[in-house]
């Protein structure tokens, strides 16, 4: 079974992919929506979210993995939150490192969340996500009042659909008052960052990242145990033949999570069923998880 480690590398492959990647990426950006779904809350017992880093998704292997997941509750004060853990693969440096990263709960369709160094917590939660917001509203994320702040002004609420699901989202700009619609969608003259209902950044559920081409960070996967909410392990249909048997399926989806975990793959029949199917990628993710 041919190693993704060895795959080659091509400069005019990797910026077609970067640049058809980003078009992939903006491809849920749209005009306002009216369509009335049912929210799905971010915050879910059993909840994770894997992010992986690197120089070119689809064509380089990458080179960091980051797996966050709930993982049981947890008092402050009268307030019960998830605990939100961090599993780090750093494959460039072999090593892999599990921590507690935040604590977070959801309220009326906002996300909350107290920062976590060490047994340190701050006093008051932070704002991740205020899903109730809507298109034209200003948000201050990742601060409190008084201290420092994130500020960013809605200019549209796209949709993403997957799995036959639609998930409900907010495109937005860090806040600037000379703003006007033509630069945001025509000349695009600052970054778009965009998140959804339950999945969150599909750059980066847990940093408010924007939406540029080339970025290293991209989320692969958010589920709540077995169940997929959202997958993006096929880039742009170039997700390239890791196997080398002639076909991009579900086998090199294994064979990526092994390189991510750091495995040598003697087959992709993870569950040893004698099948390569989604309950080898649930296998994958839970070894991942320490499951």
């Amino acid at each position: 079974m041919k190693s993704l480690l060895k795959f080659s590398f091509c400069p005019f492959l990797v910026l077609l992919f970067m640049a058809s990647a980003f078009r992939c990426h903006c491809m849920d950006i749209g005009s306002a929506v009216t369509d009335d779904t049912s929210y799905r809350p971010f915050v879910e017992d059993g909840k994770s979210w894997v992010v992986t880093y690197s120089y070119a998704h689809g064509w380089l292997p990458p080179f960091k993995t980051e797996c966050y997941y709930i993982d049981g509750d947890t008092l402050i004060g009268s307030q019960l939150c998830k605990k939100l853990m961090l599993r780090v693969n750093d494959i460039e440096n072999n090593g892999i490192v599990t921590s507690l990263d935040k604590l977070i709960y959801e309220k009326d369709k906002k996300v909350y969340y107290y920062p976590a160094s060490g047994e340190a917590l701050t006093n008051l939660p932070m704002l991740l996500y205020d899903f109730s917001a809507s298109l034209g509203d200003t948000l201050s994320l990742g601060g409190v009042p008084n201290t420092e702040t994130l500020c960013f002004q809605i200019w549209d609420t796209p949709q993403l659909k997957w799995g036959g699901s639609s998930f409900n989202g907010q495109l937005a700009t860090a806040y600037d008052p000379e703003l006007t619609e033509i630069d945001v969608f025509e000349i695009q003259v600052c970054p778009l960052y965009c998140w959804y209902e339950s999945i969150g950044s599909i750059e980066h559920p847990f940093l408010k990242l924007p939406r540029l081409p080339g970025a290293p960070q991209l989320l692969r996967d958010c589920r709540v145990g077995d169940e997929a909410v959202y997958m993006n392990w096929v880039d742009a249909a170039l997700f390239p033949d890791v196997t080398g048997d002639g076909l991009v399926d579900i086998a090199d989806v294994n064979e990526v999570i092994n390189v991510m975990l750091g495995k040598t793959a003697n087959s992709a029949d993870v569950t040893c069923d004698g099948k390569v199917d989604i309950s080898d990628v649930n296998a994958a993710i839970n070894s991942m998880l320490g499951k």
